[in-house]
């Protein structure tokens, strides 16, 4: 598994400023900066995000993996990114594409361990899909490419886009964790819950720890970083 670069913890304290029309977070009493060096500034619609961004600070040791973040860096998504219509089109754009080559869509005949799992976490998702928003969803236990429906990515994308900046970024890190459009949505919808949504994203991984057992700091890493982006990810959608 790559490293991903370390940040050095700078800052002693990171807490939340209230005003008017919106909240910031806040390391030492001067505004958090998005990659792209806008501050930190969400709805006051959206506090329990910004406590979690300014937990994440505030909890972190002297050393921060950026996967420590990922609350943070959905909301850095949003206000860099996702403001703008055409960044906005073009990522939905994308993660329509993700919807034709969804894991849930391509089934696997053995070995018998992911056939139950697959049973178990994929066929009630895809089923879910297919009656909540009354669309066709083809599956294939081919390793051919499917396309799926035209009339089913224009249903699915105009659910997409009446996200928010903050909840596009959030689908978006679902989607781009899980590798699952069907996943990402029924977690974001409510649908699932986390836990559910790492089970259902890992099956493959789960057979093959039926089989051979876990790597220990592989599979276990593998499952907590997931959870954690799918974690943050749900946050977005909290009293939607």
């Amino acid at each position: 598994m790559q490293q991903a670069k370390s940040i050095k913890r700078f800052w002693k304290k990171a807490d939340i400023k209230t005003d008017a029309d919106a909240i910031q977070v806040m390391l030492d009493g001067r505004s958090l900066k998005t990659i792209d060096g806008h501050p930190c500034r969400l709805s006051p619609d959206d506090r329990c995000i910004a406590v979690a961004v300014a937990g994440e600070w505030e909890s972190a040791t002297e050393q921060v993996k950026p996967h420590g973040l990922a609350v943070t860096s959905i909301v850095a998504r949003a206000i860099d990114t996702f403001g703008d219509a055409e960044a906005r089109a073009k990522a939905i754009d994308k993660l329509m594409a993700f919807l034709h080559r969804d894991t849930l869509c391509y089934e696997h005949d053995h070995p018998s361990s992911l056939v139950e799992l697959q049973s178990m976490h994929w066929r009630p998702l895809v089923e879910w899909a297919r009656q909540r928003y009354q669309v066709e969803l083809t599956v294939t236990n081919s390793i051919m490419g499917i396309q799926q429906p035209q009339a089913t990515v224009d249903a699915l994308r105009a659910v997409v886009a009446t996200y928010s900046p903050l909840q596009l970024a959030a689908f978006e890190q679902a989607v781009l964790a899980s590798k699952s459009f069907i996943i990402a949505l029924a977690l974001t919808e409510r649908q699932i819950n986390v836990q559910q949504a790492v089970e259902a994203a890992q099956a493959e991984v789960l057979a093959q720890i039926k089989q051979w057992g876990m790597v220990e700091d592989g599979h276990d890493l593998d499952f907590e970083l997931l959870h954690q982006q799918l974690g943050a990810a749900s946050c977005a959608f909290i009293g939607r």
